[in-house]
């Protein structure tokens, strides 16, 4: 299904921008794909499928919990 969110980490905000709409089109299936693009990237996307919401992320560690 659709992706909700996608943020993108780089040093240029005309890359992260790109990188994070076609995540957007691409949904989670794409996050490798869009990785494999540029070294040291950080990706998170939010989708829902089959009505759970799902979390993948590249280059972005968990948070600890408090």
């Amino acid at each position: 299904e659709a992706a909700l969110l996608s943020a993108v980490v780089l040093a240029s905000a005309t890359e992260t921008d790109a990188l994070s709409t076609a995540l957007l089109t691409f949904g989670r299936a794409g996050l490798g794909r869009i990785a494999e693009l540029r070294p040291g990237l950080g990706a998170v996307v939010v989708s829902r499928e089959a009505g759970v919401i799902k979390v993948a992320r590249h280059g972005i560690p968990d948070a600890p919990n408090p």
